[in-house]
């Protein structure tokens, strides 16, 4: 079943420590990308949003925001990291000895430093860790479990409308084949008319001329290949559409997309009958129509 990269999900988990809420949004992207936007108190879990993230979402791009309402007071420590202050210092004193001026103050220092990336650790005890980190997992996993069901809703929808329009490019061939089968002999029997018309009468020479004609004729407009893959391609997107293997198929689904374009094309190409073309054209529409929704498609 297919799943749409188009989708929200929502949680709220009360816990003792407090309340906790969790949003995650999907929007269309070829690859993955997860945004994540946690309180500073929760930062340090980041890695492990991502990973829950990750396990359930294959493409797309993913914020999550992350909000709670301690119980309590905030779990908050904050410590200096004292090796990036010692790096730092020693880089500013250098500078400043290479440009000739004196050693920095520790009050110009720490004006310098104030918004320094890293400059403070935010951490609490281990119990805590522990205890925030279960509370975080638990609205992140109800939020991802709202995303994928909305996900799957929306798919369903996606899933009938493009088998409504291969069960179109499937009978376009079909009339695209059975168009095409006696195209050969009716150039022979046109051709034949037109020579009958100028010489006045049949010889052996202007037959085998029109066989000649009529085989290099056939060679250029055979599109028995073309066909053969285009009824390929489409039952091989049926049978990918049809799949409950929980993968993602959008990047199998475009390529096979462009295979099927690509054959169109050369039909369209090769025809020689008016009818077959006007078929092709309407192929390619319907063709755009799947693309637009393969695009969101996960």
């Amino acid at each position: 079943m297919l799943k749409s990269m188009t989708a929200y999900g929502r949680a709220m988990v009360t816990h003792h420590l407090g309340r906790f809420e969790v949003e995650i949004q999907s929007l269309n992207r070829r690859y993955l990308e997860i945004h994540c936007q946690l309180p500073r108190e929760l930062s340090r879990f980041e890695v492990d949003v991502r990973k829950l993230v990750s396990q359930q979402v294959n493409r797309g791009n993913i914020t999550v925001r992350v909000t709670a309402n301690f119980q309590g007071g905030t779990p908050l420590t904050v410590r200096p990291n004292l090796a990036l202050v010692r790096e730092l210092k020693s880089a500013f004193d250098a500078v400043s000895n290479e440009v000739g001026g004196d050693e920095l103050s520790a009050s110009s220092f720490l004006r310098l430093v104030t918004r320094e990336e890293g400059l403070m650790v935010y951490g609490g005890g281990d119990d805590d860790n522990e205890a925030y980190k279960e509370a975080v997992r638990l609205a992140v996993e109800q939020a991802l479990g709202a995303l994928v069901e909305m996900k799957r809703a929306e798919g369903k929808a996606l899933q009938q409308d493009i088998e409504q329009r291969l069960s179109i490019l499937k009978r376009n061939t079909a009339a695209v084949a059975s168009g095409t089968s006696d195209a050969a002999e009716r150039y022979r029997k046109r051709l034949k008319e037109r020579l009958a018309e100028v010489v006045g009468m049949e010889t052996i020479e202007n037959e085998e001329r029109v066989l000649r004609e009529v085989a290099i004729y056939a060679d250029r407009i055979d599109i028995a290949e073309e066909v053969t893959r285009c009824e390929s391609h489409l039952d091989q997107m049926g049978q990918v559409l049809r799949a409950d293997n929980g993968e993602a198929v959008g990047k199998r689904l475009e390529f096979l997309l462009q295979e099927l374009n690509r054959e169109c094309n050369t039909i369209g190409a090769k025809a020689s009958d008016a009818s077959v073309s006007q078929l092709m054209v309407a192929s390619k529409t319907e063709l755009e129509r799947i693309r637009e929704q393969i695009q969101n498609v996960e």
